[in-house]
């Protein structure tokens, strides 16, 4: 009995720490799920990034770790939401002087930052999109 209550324990334990993020990772519950359809509906996730890491090179960036589904077959869209409006930065855009980008694994969201003269702002609104 005692084996049994440890290892209902240990798969509890696991579970609350591979579903638990931190608010600050993501503002919407919505997740992409897995989903190899192609005829599904996109899946949205809303993030925003209120902290950045800048490297050597003077690189901005921030993570969002286990975002996305590892399942293959998506096409990920990311946008920056600013004024109103939506503007994909999946390649380099001018964005305050410098240039912003986003990246993607099957997992993780990266965004990116790069002005010789400014830091990033936050928070910056960004919405994911995958199909």
């Amino acid at each position: 009995m005692k084996h049994i209550f440890n290892l209902v324990l240990l798969v509890t334990i696991i579970s609350l720490g591979t579903t638990s993020c931190s608010k600050e990772q993501i503002d919407s519950p919505d997740s992409v799920g897995n989903n190899t359809n192609s005829n599904a509906s996109p899946k949205t996730i809303n993030l925003t990034v209120y902290t950045w890491q800048q490297d050597q090179n003077g690189i901005y960036s921030h993570t969002f770790p286990n975002i996305l589904s590892s399942a293959t077959g998506y096409r990920v869209n990311i946008y920056l939401l600013i004024n109103g409006q939506q503007l994909q930065i999946n390649s380099f855009i001018p964005f305050m002087g410098g240039q912003l980008w986003a990246t993607y694994t099957t997992t993780d969201v990266n965004i990116f930052f790069r002005n010789n003269s400014a830091p990033p702002p936050s928070p910056l609104d960004i919405k994911v999109v995958a199909e």
